[in-house]
Formats: C-alpha cells, sequence, structure tokens
C-alpha cells in the first residue's frame, strides 16, 4: 500500500536541504572570497614590484636623485619620476620609502655603522581595505648601489677646482657634506650658517644661509637637520631644520644645563646627539635626547674635568679625545643614556708633551686621532673597552680635523702645515700609514670633508673672500 510523505519527513527533507544549501552557499562564497583575494594580492604585488622598478629607473637617469624620504611615483613623458608621498591607485595606495644605508666593516646594519652614501634602501608598500574590517599589506624591500661612481681616484694631487665666497667677511671654521649639498659654519659673519648647492662642482652655489646665537664650532648633518655646536655658554647646540635647502630655519637654540663653558663638537646617532664641551666647573661629556629637535633634552653626563674636544660615535661606545696629554683617548659606555661610564683611556706618548687629542674619525674597527703638534695615530677598537695605538703617521704640526673614505682606506686631513695644508693618508695597511698626496693651500684651512658622491674634498678655509674650497683628484 502506498502513502505519502509524513509532515515530519517533509520537515526534515527541507531541514537537510536547508543546510546542504547552507553550506554549499558558505562554499562557493568563501571560494569567491578567496578568488577575490588573490585577485587582489595578484595586483598589489603587482604594483609593489612596479615600484621597486621605477626607482631602479629613476636611479639609472640620474643617482642624485634618490634621496631618503617617502614618495609616491608618475610616469612623465615615458619616465619615472619621484612624485609626492604616495599614490592612491584605484582601492590600492602605495608608498615608496628611500632611506639611508649604515654599515659597520662593510656590513649593512641596521644602526650604530657609518652611512654609506653610495647604497640606498628601497622599500615599496602596498595597502588596500579587502573588507572594513580587513586592512592587507604587501610590502618589497631592496638595495640600490651607485656602482657607476668611479673608485680609487687618485689623490696623489690633489687640485682646486672652485672656491665658495658666503655671504660676510667671515672665515670658514667646519663644513659637512652629503649628496649635492655642503652645509658650512664661520666666525666673525652675518649669517654664519650656509647651505651651498655643488652638484655642479666647477660653479657652487650658496642657496640658503642662517644667522645663528654665538660662534660656531662644529657641524654634523643627520637627516633633516644640521646640528651645529658654538662657543655661547647659553646656546651651546643649535639645531637647524634643512628639509628645504633654501630656507633653513632654526629649530631649537639650547642651553646644556649646568655649565656656561664652550661646546667643541657634536655627534648624531638616531634619535641622540653626543656633545662635548670645555671644562668649566660642570661635566664636558653630554648625552642629549634629540627625538624631538624643537625640545632636545639631557639623558646623561660625564664630568672629566678636563677640555673635550672631539667625539666619534660606533655602537655603544663613544670615543673621544681630550686636551690631558697623559689620556688623549677616552671611551664611553653609552648603552645606558642616562647614565654613560668611561670604560678606558689610552696614552699616546711619543711626539712631546702639548699633543693633545683634537680630531678624531674612523671606520670599521679603527679610528683615527690627530693631534697638536701632530701625529696621527691609528688605533684599534677591535675591543672598545682596550684600544691599542697600532699605527701613526708623523706629522709635528697640529690636525685641524679629519675625515675618511672607507671604501678606499684614505683620511683626509687639514694641518697647519702651510706647505701641505691637506693631506691624503692611505690607512689600506693600518700599522704603517703613508702619506698619498697633499695640496697647499693660500690660507689656513680648518674643517674638512669627504663627499663620496661627488668624490670631491671641502674644506673650510680661514678666509673672507674664500670661506669654502673643493678639491678634485
Amino acid at each position: 500500500m502506498k502513502r505519502g510523505f509524513s509532515i515530519v519527513e517533509i520537515i526534515v527533507a527541507v531541514a537537510v536541504l536547508g543546510i546542504v544549501s547552507l553550506a554549499a552557499i558558505t562554499i562557493l562564497i568563501q571560494t569567491l572570497s578567496t578568488n577575490r583575494l588573490s585577485d587582489e594580492y595578484a595586483q598589489g604585488s603587482y604594483l609593489v614590484e612596479e615600484g621597486i622598478e621605477a626607482v631602479q629607473s629613476i636611479k639609472k637617469q640620474n643617482w642624485t636623485t634618490i634621496v631618503p624620504g617617502t614618495y609616491g611615483i608618475s610616469n612623465t613623458n615615458g619616465y619615472w619620476q619621484l612624485a609626492g608621498s604616495s599614490n592612491v591607485l584605484g582601492k590600492f595606495t602605495r608608498s615608496i620609502v628611500l632611506s639611508f644605508v649604515q654599515r659597520n666593516a662593510g656590513a649593512i646594519v641596521t644602526s650604530g655603522g657609518t652611512i654609506d652614501p653610495n647604497t640606498m634602501k628601497v622599500s615599496s608598500t602596498v595597502t588596500w581595505s579587502f573588507t572594513p574590517l580587513r586592512n592587507n599589506t604587501i610590502t618589497q624591500s631592496t638595495y640600490l648601489t651607485y656602482y657607476e661612481k668611479a673608485i680609487g681616484s687618485s689623490w696623489t694631487n690633489p687640485t682646486l677646482e672652485s672656491t665658495v665666497n658666503t655671504t660676510g667677511e667671515g672665515n670658514g671654521v667646519d663644513v659637512y657634506t652629503i649628496g649635492n649639498y655642503v652645509y658650512a659654519v664661520s666666525r666673525l659673519a652675518t649669517p654664519n650658517f650656509h647651505v651651498i648647492d655643488i652638484s655642479n662642482t666647477v660653479s657652487p652655489v650658496v642657496v640658503g644661509s642662517l644667522e645663528l646665537q654665538g660662534t660656531p664650532t662644529h657641524i654634523f648633518v643627520l637627516g633633516n637637520y644640521a646640528y651645529v655646536t658654538t662657543n655661547d655658554g647659553g646656546s651651546e647646540l643649535q639645531i637647524i631644520n634643512i628639509s628645504s635647502p633654501s630656507s633653513p630655519s632654526l629649530t631649537d637654540i639650547y642651553n646644556i644645563p649646568g655649565t656656561s663653558s664652550a661646546a667643541n663638537s657634536v655627534f648624531v646617532v638616531g634619535t641622540t646627539a653626543y656633545v662635548v664641551k670645555s671644562s668649566g666647573g660642570g661635566n664636558e661629556f653630554f648625552v642629549i635626547d634629540v627625538a624631538n629637535p624643537s625640545s632636545p633634552s639631557v639623558h646623561g653626563s660625564f664630568n672629566y674635568a678636563q677640555a673635550l674636544n672631539d667625539v666619534y660615535v660606533l655602537g655603544q661606545y663613544a670615543y673621544v679625545v681630550s686636551s690631558n696629554t697623559g689620556q688623549e683617548l677616552l671611551v664611553f659606555d653609552v648603552s645606558n643614556p642616562a647614565s654613560p661610564s668611561r670604560v678606558a683611556s689610552l696614552n699616546l706618548s711619543g711626539i712631546g708633551s702639548s699633543t693633545t687629542g683634537r680630531a678624531i674619525n674612523g671606520f670599521g674597527p679603527y679610528i683615527f686621532i690627530g693631534r697638536t703638534n701632530g701625529p696621527l695615530d691609528i688605533v684599534s677598537i677591535a675591543t672598545p673597552t682596550s684600544p691599542s695605538a697600532i699605527g701613526r703617521y708623523v706629522t709635528t704640526f697640529t690636525i685641524n680635523d679629519i675625515d675618511v673614505d672607507e671604501a678606499n682606506n684614505l683620511v683626509f686631513m687639514t694641518t697647519v702645515d702651510t706647505t701641505k695644508d691637506v693631506q691624503v693618508i692611505s690607512v689600506a695597511i693600518p700599522t704603517t700609514p703613508s702619506l698619498v698626496g697633499f695640496y697647499n693651500s693660500t690660507s689656513l684651512l680648518n674643517g674638512i670633508a669627504y663627499n663620496s658622491l661627488l668624490d670631491r674634498i671641502v674644506c673650510a678655509m680661514a678666509s673672507i673672500t674664500k670661506e669654502i674650497i673643493l678639491l678634485k683628484p
């Protein structure tokens, strides 16, 4: 006998059909969602890679346009260019971040090294909203190298290429150069801070100037800021915004607390400035927080009771030269910025009683120390807490300033030797440094800086008509 479906059977069948249908719909939605996400990841990956390739193309056109910052890109007349700070491409936003690379003994490090101006990190990032509650990000990074730059130039006969007469009748004190610019400070001049465009090394141009309080003694540049020390006890550290080279602006005048003595030198790593001062009844070594350049503050300090003249920082150690003829080199552990501690010192004996430490620089496991009345000492810091003098270039003339070319193992220094004002020293064999070449200037040279991008030496001259000079190999 045949019978129909009962109400219960019908309900169960409908329920089963609903469950099966829901599962099928869920699977369909998930499949569609997965496919859409896959498509969007493919689009995002393409845009990320396009960003990297665009910057590589821009680099090939002109390396000097590759400068740190966050950019978008545009294609004009068939050529890629950096433009704006990002690109909005439908639902996707792409940004390109260019940043300096630091090296320690040749290896790339994230911090504590020396900036390599011939290598730049490129990060291309694409972000988009997959759903109102889900954001997606793809990032790809690579490094660009200025391999076209000629290396190993001969400095056996440095020659004068050009001079710069800055505004006012002052004397050049110190210089810092990076990219296409020189940042210079002078004394007895108004203004006394200058930004100089040297992209055309034959005809440099002063593009911006500023009047600083007191007399500048030293300059250091990092990112968008120049840090200048002065001999004015109420404005020892002055911070200048140089993001617009044609209109530098004073960000802060900082009176380092506790002492009114002159500040002699500054070295900046990340968001920390290290300042050394002359003795004057207070501390001479300062670790200063400059994370907010408009409001610096002291992390910590150290009282040495004698003048500290120059500072170089690598990793967790600060290397400082002093006026103490029995301890020309001091080593500070700055791993705890609030409490820097002296962990080593070195007596650089051998030349005379007045050979105080005057200038310092370094690369890799070595530092180079210039002294009053000479010489140039090469010191190994392979073990920072136990530095050792391993080489010496003998000169009896005061060394005013030092810069280095790590790629070619060269030390550049200005001296008061009136026949060899600029000396180029090879430290390829650190135990036996040797003179490569020299330049005889018409006036005393103070600061010196090497521009590895343009392969030029820049010097600050004590002249009212030629405050800055450029030397070529």
